[in-house]
C-alpha cells in the first residue's frame, strides 16, 4: 500500500490527462493545434481535423471526441467530414470524376429527351 501512495498522484494525473486537455495541445502528426482525440487509436491520439481524417481512412469505426474549449465532446467521423471510399486503399477512385461527369451528362440528355417526348405527346393528345 505504501508503494501505491507513492505513485498514486502520477496515475491520477495520467487518468485526468486522458480525460482532459494534454500538456501540449498540438496534433500528433503535424504542428497544428489539436482539435480531435481518438480513444481507439494507440499511442499518439490527438489530431487536427485533416490529420484525423487521414489517419482514419482505414479505420472508420473509431470513436472520436472534439475539444470544445472546456472538455471533449463525442463527435462522429462523418461530422468531421469523413467519406468512406471503398477500394483504392481508402482513396477516391481516380476515374470517379470522369464517371460522374459522364453520368450527369447522360442523365441531363435523358431528361431532355423525356421532356421532348412528353411535350410531343401532349400536343398530339390536345389535337385529338
Amino acid at each position: 500500500m505504501d508503494k501505491w501512495k507513492d505513485i498514486r498522484s502520477t496515475y491520477l494525473y495520467l487518468l485526468l490527462e486522458m480525460q482532459g486537455l494534454t500538456r501540449a495541445p498540438t496534433c500528433s502528426m503535424c504542428t497544428s493545434m489539436m482539435e480531435v482525440k481518438c480513444t481507439d487509436c494507440y499511442g499518439a491520439n490527438f489530431f487536427c481535423k485533416s490529420c484525423c481524417l487521414e489517419a482514419h481512412r482505414r479505420s472508420p469505426y473509431h470513436r472520436t471526441f472534439r475539444w470544445t474549449g472546456q472538455h471533449f465532446a463525442p463527435v462522429t467521423l462523418h461530422e468531421l467530414g469523413f467519406i468512406l471510399y471503398l477500394g483504392h486503399h481508402g482513396t477516391p477512385c481516380p476515374l470517379t470524376y470522369e464517371v460522374r461527369v459522364y453520368m450527369v451528362s447522360v442523365y441531363v440528355l435523358l431528361l431532355r429527351h423525356i421532356c421532348r417526348l412528353l411535350r410531343k405527346n401532349a400536343r398530339e393528345i390536345e389535337s385529338i
